[in-house]
């Protein structure tokens, strides 16, 4: 009894060991291998959660990146505005220090020239004969005679001073090469043509009759000039019957050119002063009204 008792645990015992193996190896059949992080990763990207998560992440760097892009922009456009506005500025400036420097410039221009026409009249009033017009050279006779108070002094000195204005006046419109406009620069070298140039002054002295006779070349170094104010000026008389051509005449070797060069040598005369004073003005006119044109401030009237 005993025995077989002790049979039957034992025959039990490897039973319940072959049990327990079968268990372990349903266990692990059933979990099989595990998913890769990545795996889960596109798993959860898929799943609603993550489809969403996602969208929102890529909609937040479109949208930082197209406020970023517009941010760019903007302050580039900023920026340009800025570098316009002070080139604009800077242009303003330059223009108004331009504007400036011609006023001081074509100022001083007007006011020698102002000073050459008297002295041109003191040397008119002094001249007793001359000999000779444009374009052919002038040869200007003056007599001073010392009984006479004042008048000696002042013609004495007469070609002197006109020299010095001129000279003044030359030095000037050299300053305008810098600063002046062309159209300016232009009608300044023609009135600056209207005063003719002294070439030499020769003093002779007669102490018998107590004068003092000064014989000055004084030279018009071209015509064209001088019969451009002529036309621009109107200023055509009937002279022995002759006209010049209506239409001014522009080339020199023309008879046009010739005609009017002959009609105007018999208005100028001899060293007629109302005939030049009446080109010096012309001259002066047409400077003045450009220097009003280009100084002046907006909407001022140059007539």
């Amino acid at each position: 009894m005993e025995r077989s008792s002790s049979a039957s645990v034992g025959d039990a015992a490897p039973d319940e060991s072959a049990a327990a193996k079968a268990a372990g190896s349903q266990r692990t059949g059933s979990v099989g291998p595990q998913p890769t992080r990545a795996t889960r990763v596109v798993m959860w990207m898929r799943s609603p959660i993550g489809s969403a998560a996602v969208t929102s992440i890529i909609s937040s760097l479109v949208g930082a990146l197209v406020g970023g892009l517009l941010t760019i922009a903007a302050t580039q456009a900023t920026i340009e505005a800025q570098i316009t506005a002070v080139s604009t500025q800077a242009e303003v400036d330059r223009l108004a220090q331009i504007r400036e420097a011609r006023g001081r410039v074509y100022t001083d221009f007007l006011d020698s020239l102002y000073d050459l026409k008297i002295s041109l009249r003191s040397l008119q009033r002094c001249v007793t004969d001359s000999i000779g017009a444009p374009p052919l050279q002038v040869f200007l006779t003056i007599t001073t005679v010392t009984a006479r108070d004042g008048q000696s002094v002042e013609c004495e000195q007469a070609p002197r001073q006109y020299a010095t204005d001129r000279m003044r006046v030359q030095r000037i419109h050299g300053q305008l090469t810098v600063w002046s406009s062309a159209e300016f620069m232009n009608r300044a070298s023609l009135i600056l043509s209207t005063f003719p140039e002294i070439d030499y002054c020769t003093a002779h002295v007669n102490s018998a009759r107590d004068e003092v006779m000064k014989q000055c070349d004084f030279s018009y170094r071209d015509m064209s000039p001088l019969l451009h104010l002529w036309y621009a000026g109107g200023l055509f008389g009937v002279d022995n019957g002759k006209r010049p051509p209506a239409i001014e005449p522009t080339d020199p070797t023309s008879s046009e050119f010739e005609t009017a060069t002959k009609v105007f040598e018999t208005a100028f005369g001899k060293f007629d002063r109302d005939f030049i004073i009446q080109l010096v003005d012309v001259g002066i006119r047409q400077v003045r009204r450009q220097f009003c044109e280009e100084v002046a401030a907006p909407g001022t009237s140059c007539e």
